[in-house]
């Protein structure tokens, strides 16, 4: 049978540091990239410079990629980089609550943050409550992965929506094509769209 990446525990592996994606597996993933590109942009159009990232597991892909997207659109839109404003995490709640504190220490703190997940946004919304800083009007928190969570948050939580329920139907059809087709199965690699969901931590451009 071919060997096929099943997307359906691609959430729990993105904490774990998991990444499925080879070249001679079947897989469905997100379009990281444009997703962090187009939450960044969003930020950008409030006239954010001072952008922060809370940064994924060191060695997940998907962290990874958010990272790199994030730094291009800085560069595109002629922000300079800096890496104090790049604080790690790992995909929890504690890790985006540490990284705030370390972010708020800073001389210049950051207008705005987006954080990798949204489980390290809303330890990050809960820093920024503790330390007395209104969000969005001093600083706005965006996310990824848009879950159920975000939209009862207190903002509400400006996210990139990821199709979990799609990520999931594909890769149990390409499961069981490779079951019923064997040898004959085609592995293909799919990458899903996402979209940003603009909410009250960060809203449309001019009304942070």
């Amino acid at each position: 049978m071919p060997a096929i990446s099943v997307a359906a525990v691609v959430a729990s592996d993105r904490q774990s540091g998991v990444d499925h994606r080879f070249p001679s597996v079947d897989s469905v993933n997100i379009d990281n990239t444009k997703g962090t590109r187009a939450i960044v942009q969003h930020l950008i159009k409030h006239g954010h410079k001072r952008i922060a990232i809370i940064t994924g597991a060191s060695r997940n892909f998907d962290g990874h990629e958010r990272l790199l997207s994030y730094r291009a659109t800085l560069r595109s839109a002629s922000i300079e980089r800096n890496s104090r404003y790049e604080a790690p995490g790992d995909f929890t709640e504690d890790s985006g609550f540490d990284a705030v504190q370390r972010l708020l220490e800073l001389r210049t703190r950051p207008t705005a943050i987006f954080a990798a997940n949204d489980s390290m946004a809303i330890g990050a919304l809960s820093a920024l409550r503790e330390a007395g800083v209104q969000v969005p009007e001093e600083i706005a928190v965006v996310g990824f992965d848009d879950i159920s969570i975000a939209r009862h948050l207190n903002p509400p939580l400006t996210s990139v929506h990821v199709p979990i329920a799609e990520l999931g139907e594909r890769a149990m059809a390409k499961l069981l094509s490779a079951i019923r087709d064997k040898d004959k199965h085609v592995r293909r690699q799919d990458i899903l769209g996402t979209t940003v969901v603009i909410r009250s931590s960060c809203g449309p451009p001019g009304h942070s």
